[in-house]
């Protein structure tokens, strides 16, 4: 377990670089991204304590460049490097010309230092003004309320005047209600029971926080039911009650495969009497744990066109062609051209997903044991994306949140 700094601060430096040099091996040997991004930043922390006891300077680093290790010669280069750019240098050509995955890393470490620099020295280009036009397409989820999607009577009249008879039976049986997930700045979920994407967390007082790999997982958000009463669909979901989402940090950044119950978690508690809760251990990038307030629009929604269950279909060209503009019109419609690229169209709840990459194997929704998707949710970390949670339709029936499959696609 990291030290605090506080227990830091009573280490003598001898020792202090004694738990560097064994927090850097850590550091190597951790597969978890996650874990690996929690233990570099206790090394980051006893560099800062060895800098001070050394009066600000390099002098309680310098024992560390000598290590056995070359792995820790390589981190206390970069610990020096601030203070004496020439030793920096000098130990990183040592290890170069030492060779081995070590040299190699060197090596790698000071062409990306060379590019940075090539970087930084170009004359900086001033930032434009501000395009009041781009603007108002980038925020206009924000601010306007979810226009009415396209109603039961005009997709049926669609499938029917552009398909087959035969087709369109096929396509009217696949439609499914969806809850598509709004963000809305001024829809007031800063309350504790608000509908929202991440935040703070409010829970049952004695919950446990979700661990996974040694890591506590990040709260995704929550959805108020009772948010939810009326809409199409909502009779699959509880009538009241939170429906909160986590996610391992390895998952949901496309770090690592998810596919697994063990990396997510979802749970179903009243909205009366939550205390204010926090993870066991800090969590890195608090700039995505902002909390986004949700608004809810229900919609039609359709077999995603790159989906298995569409290729089964085998539609000729013509019918692929009406069939991919049906199902992106059941999503946009009432939303205007050039902000339909700024929305976030792919979040909802039920429905079918929405693929990002090529379709789940073994497809989720087919088989003896068909999950269906629960719900869709932002990839806030990492390089984007979306994250489903699919259960069980018996599960479903029964309230049964805790067996959820967690998976993930990234751009």
């Amino acid at each position: 377990m990291p030290l605090c700094l506080t227990e830091l601060a009573k280490l003598d430096a001898e020792t202090l670089r004694h738990r560097y040099a064994e927090t850097v091996l850590l550091h190597e040997r951790t597969a978890h991204v996650g874990r690996a991004n929690r233990i570099f930043g206790q090394i980051r922390h006893i560099t800062e304590r060895l800098v001070a006891l050394g009066g600000a300077s390099e002098h309680e680093l310098l024992p560390l460049l000598s290590h056995v290790s070359a792995k820790v010669r390589h981190s206390a280069a970069f610990a020096v490097k601030p203070f004496n750019p020439k030793l920096f240098y000098s130990v990183m050509e040592e290890l170069v010309r030492a060779g081995g995955m070590a040299g190699r890393e060197a090596q790698s470490s000071l062409e990306a230092i060379k590019l940075r620099e090539k970087y930084e020295a170009r004359p900086a280009e001033p930032m434009p003004a501000p395009d009041p036009d781009r603007l108002r397409t980038i925020n206009w989820q924000d601010d306007n309320s979810p226009p009415p999607a396209m109603t039961r009577g005009r997709f049926e009249d669609r499938v029917l005047t552009e398909f087959a008879p035969a087709r369109a039976r096929q396509l009217l049986t696949l439609a499914r209600p969806a809850i598509g997930l709004w963000p809305q700045r001024s829809a007031g979920s800063d309350t504790v029971i608000g509908s929202r994407h991440c935040g703070d967390l409010w829970a049952p007082s004695g919950w446990q926080w979700p661990i996974y790999e040694e890591e506590p997982m990040y709260f995704l958000g929550q959805i108020n039911c009772s948010d939810l009463s009326g809409l199409p669909g909502a009779k699959l979901l509880p009538v009241d009650g939170l429906l909160t989402f986590f996610g391992d940090f390895d998952a949901i950044a496309g770090c690592d495969a998810a596919g697994t119950v063990e990396q997510g978690a979802v749970y179903h508690w009243p909205a009366e009497n939550l205390i204010w809760t926090e993870p066991p251990l800090p969590l890195d990038h608090p700039e995505e744990q902002v909390a986004t307030p949700l608004v809810f629009r229900s919609f039609i929604d359709l077999p995603h066109p790159g989906s298995t269950i569409v290729g089964k279909l085998r539609l000729d060209d013509a019918e692929t062609r009406f069939y991919a503009s049906l199902w992106r019109a059941l999503r946009t419609d009432g939303i205007p051209e050039d902000a339909v690229y700024h929305c976030d169209l792919d979040s909802k709840l039920l429905g079918w997903p929405d693929l990002v990459q090529h379709d789940f194997l073994p497809a989720p929704q087919t088989g003896e044991n068909p999950h269906r998707l629960l719900a869709q949710l932002p990839a806030r970390l990492g390089p984007g994306g979306s994250l489903y949670f699919f259960i069980d339709e018996t599960d479903l029936a029964r309230g049964r949140f805790d067996r959820c499959i967690l998976e993930e696609q990234n751009t």
